[in-house]
């Protein structure tokens, strides 16, 4: 009702001619949403029939929230600690936890929850990128032709298709984020602010920490170019209120979800993120994943892009597609071959950013340099008005900033490839926490259409004098030229052959490997010839709109047509019809006929069980039916790596019969069954008899100095007598020996995910372990009661828990106990309020101002 009245109060203050001005325009920009929206149904049209993606990372996330979501069937709630990846983990980063940001429920930019996904990604990534481009200074028809091509960047929709959508939509806003810094530093400082603070923390809102990394990088960049703007005209006032509101608006963002980011932050510090311990101890032949800081950077620099694969944001297969590349007509018989022949292991597909938009992005930069040395460092010859020489220098400025950002964009996408890279990942704060460096690329991706469009929206829609039309006309045909001939250039250098060649030749035949690489030159030919015709194409359109031998919105409608075939075209190699199942065949989640035999047999004894049936450090397949030793989860406990690292896999040794059945380490964490398959596909249930069960009593402790020495003592001791204590912890065992009688015995008699009862006898004063993964960090941890008393957690053989009981009969609970979160919840709700009325009240306030403006005029 509130909002209702300020409304209908904005409406009285404005005589009717500047309301009705107003009305239309916003209604252009709801007929351009509107439309945004049905395109992005048409797209993703086998929705509306029930149909979704097979997305094979979303199965993953199915297998690892399917015992979870299946308790909270039953309670109302999901449990705080997942007990089936990697024989347990905290589940925050799985089901989330409790939040209060209104812009989390009500999804604004979503038109409050109309657009729902899959519709989601793509229309917000062009409403997202029309406002940067209106913001700018666009007209809304050529503000369409960005935004088509930002929603159809490769990028975004192989990841999509791949399921990894926090990334997607997090990439779908970073647009709307830099529309308001941009208008932050036109002067319109709360209005800007406001902009910012609401797409920001959206962005944030999505949860992709390597994304808001980005868009972070993005912000220093602008706000560099503003200083050395700042140094040369001295309005350091204005400089500093930009930058003040800036930071407070992103602080404002930021405890939107305040709890969420201080979970993550706890959290992270147990996990591969927060580093280990004996990183450098790990052999090179192990799976080396962590390093002292952070993520290892052989690990973290994995998939880094290639120097000369980064003509692929030209040429689109110019190393040759993805892994399972759609290719129809072929000589196997089949429709998707792996054609990609670049430096990474494998790929979805291609970063392509369009090759009429990276023309238009190269010919803005050139067209920038020369349009400011005319007007800007010849304006003594008072040729130009004074509002002419000010455009120019803010759209050089404009290219500055588009410049560095694309190169520091492919820099860091580059990772092991360029060795400056090794200094950012050692001292860029945080920059040790993210993996996948060809994640960079989204920067440019940002950049490349709205530089590029806004730049011909430039071009077509001012003014110049004769002869500096008579040189953007040579411009246009030289850069055109020099960039087709630059593509022929390097596509003749290729030589087809890539690091997955190995591997090609272990699944097909060495025979077969020359028939390969000849269809990877014929699609790498193919597009070079397709990607010569959309920038010739687009030079002759911005040839004729230079001459103004066009009208300018046609030209723009031209060019929505070409940025539309171009994108959309390359898109649906990635993301087609192919790709769409029933609903019912994708989320199913079946159990094998071995997973339901082994859940009967193993019902009573819930016991865990090691899956080798896929890569068990990299898959989540048994997670819905059993208590699982492995799994996949991008931050699983550094500690628990550390183990895999030099336990389970014996300082980098196959997992061969003798490993697995010789193994402390899955003994004591209850390790009593192997799922296996053989080569012809058929499962196989191996028991495992060493393994310790529940909890045990041992007799001794031995003390480790340091954590590479408890690795070592846990491979080597009996685990069944030895508790291996390292002498850093806080708590510890008060004796080095103690008494065992042959009746001192403890048995559990309740489980649950998050409270885990047992009761038992002992004689003399006892050391209890337990196969439970000990954990005890700030956002939450397992509590010990003895006899219904709080009792002192101990840590033991580096992940497990232990607890020192004195002689008798005893009852003890483990019970996980979440961190309270109810004031940072709090605080999430108030923040989202005042960022929602912030912008609310901003917009009305400048759509009064341009009302007033306009009836002025």
């Amino acid at each position: 009702m509130q909002l209702l009245k300020i409304m209908l109060k904005f409406a009285k203050n404005i005589n009717m001619n500047a309301n009705q001005a107003i009305l239309k325009k916003a209604g252009y920009f709801l007929l351009f949403v509107l439309g945004f929206w049905v395109i992005s149904m048409w797209y993703m049209s086998p929705a509306l029939d029930g149909m979704v993606l097979k997305q094979g990372d979303m199965q993953q996330v199915r297998y690892m929230r399917a015992s979870a979501d299946t308790v909270k069937a039953i309670t109302g709630e999901h449990p705080n600690w997942n007990d089936r990846l990697f024989s347990g983990m905290p589940s925050s980063l799985i089901t989330g936890i409790p939040q209060g940001s209104l812009l989390l429920k009500l999804r604004p930019l979503e038109l409050f929850s109309l657009v729902k996904a899959p519709f989601s990604f793509l229309f917000l990534s062009m409403m997202s990128m029309f406002v940067l481009l209106l913001v700018a200074g666009s007209d809304r028809v050529t503000a369409a032709a960005g935004a088509l091509g930002y929603a159809f960047m490769t990028f975004s929709i192989s990841s999509y298709e791949a399921g990894h959508i926090t990334k997607v939509l997090a990439m779908a806003v970073m647009p709307g984020s830099i529309a308001g810094v941009i208008l932050m530093s036109r002067g319109k400082y709360l209005f800007g602010g406001s902009l910012f603070a609401l797409f920001f923390a959206m962005l944030i809102t999505y949860f992709h920490y390597q994304i808001a990394f980005y868009m972070g990088i993005i912000l220093a960049i602008y706000l560099m170019v503003e200083l050395i703007r700042t140094i040369k005209n001295k309005q350091w006032m204005h400089y500093l209120k930009m930058v003040g509101v800036s930071l407070m608006a992103s602080v404002l963002s930021l405890f939107t979800v305040i709890g969420k980011f201080q979970d993550t932050l706890q959290y992270s510090k147990a996990t591969m993120r927060g580093g280990s311990a004996v990183a450098s101890e790990v052999p090179q032949s192990g799976p080396k994943q962590v390093s002292a800081k952070g993520l290892d950077i052989d690990y973290a620099f994995s998939w880094s892009y290639g120097i000369d694969e980064t003509m692929t944001l030209l040429v689109p297969r110019f190393k040759g597609g993805s892994s399972d590349e759609l290719v129809p007509e072929n000589d196997f018989g089949v429709d998707r071959l792996p054609t990609y022949f670049g430096d990474m292991q494998f790929t979805s597909g291609p970063v392509y950013m369009g090759a009429s938009l990276m023309f238009l992005f190269i010919l803005s930069i050139v067209f920038g340099i020369q349009n400011w040395r005319e007007k800007v460092l010849n304006s003594s010859n008072a040729k130009f008005e004074s509002d002419e020489v000010e455009k120019a220098q803010q759209f050089f400025y404009l290219t500055l900033f588009a410049l560095l950002t694309f190169v520091v964009s492919l820099v860091l996408s580059w990772g092991k490839n360029l060795s400056i890279n090794e200094w950012f990942f050692n001292n860029l704060p945080y920059y040790n926490k993210f993996r996948t460096p060809m994640m960079a690329l989204v920067i440019a991706q940002t950049i490349v259409p709205f530089y590029g469009i806004y730049g011909l929206y430039i071009l077509i829609t001012q003014k110049f004098t004769a002869g500096f039309t008579q040189s953007l006309v040579k411009t246009t045909l030289i850069v055109a030229g020099v960039l087709v001939g630059f593509i022929f250039l390097l596509a003749n250098s290729q030589d087809f052959a890539g690091v997955s060649d190995a591997q090609i030749v272990a699944q097909i035949g060495k025979e077969n490997l020359p028939i390969i690489k000849n269809l990877r030159s014929d699609i790498l030919w193919s597009d070079v010839w397709r990607s010569s015709l959309f920038i010739g194409f687009t030079a002759l359109l911005v040839w004729m709109g230079i001459r103004k031998q066009v009208n300018a919105m046609y030209l723009s409608i031209a060019m929505i047509v070409v940025v539309g075939i171009d994108m959309i075209g390359v898109s649906n190699r990635y993301l087609s019809e192919s790709n769409w199942e029933s609903k019912e065949t994708e989320e199913a989640i079946i159990p094998s006929q071995a997973d339901e035999q082994l859940m009967a047999v193993n019902k009573k004894e819930n016991a865990r069980v090691f899956d080798l049936r896929y890569n068990p450090f990299n898959d989540n397949h048994a997670a819905p039916f059993h208590r699982n030793v492995g799994g996949y989860h991008p931050a699983k406990l550094s500690r628990y790596q550390d183990i895999i690292s030099f336990g389970i896999t014996r300082n980098g040794a196959q997992l061969n019969s003798d490993v697995i059945f010789q193994n402390n380490v899955l003994d004591m964490l209850n390790c009593k069954y192997v799922l296996s398959m053989d080569k012809a596909g058929k499962e196989e249930i191996i028991p495992r008899n060493t393994n310790y069960g529940h909890v045990w009593l041992v007799d001794s402790v031995a003390v480790a100095d340091n954590a590479k020495s408890a690795l070592e003592k846990i491979n080597n001791l009996n685990l069944r007598n030895y508790a291996v204590v390292e002498s850093s912890e806080t708590s510890k065992p008060s004796a080095l020996v103690y008494q065992r009688d042959s009746a001192d015995k403890y048995v559990q008699t309740t489980y649950s995910s998050d409270t885990i009862r047992y009761e038992g006898t002992n004689k003399s004063k006892a050391l209890l372990v337990f196969s439970e993964i000990y954990y005890n960090e700030k956002n939450g941890g397992w509590n010990v009661f003895v006899d219904s008393k709080p009792a002192t957690a101990l840590r033991v053989n580096y992940v497990l828990r232990a607890v020192e009981l004195e002689p008798g009969k005893h009852q003890i609970e483990w019970r996980y106990v979440p961190a309270d979160r109810s004031l940072l919840v709090n605080v999430e709700l108030g923040t989202s309020i005042i960022i929602l009325l912030g912008f609310l009240g901003m917009l009305f306030k400048e759509l009064k101002t341009q009302a007033e403006e306009k009836e002025v005029a």
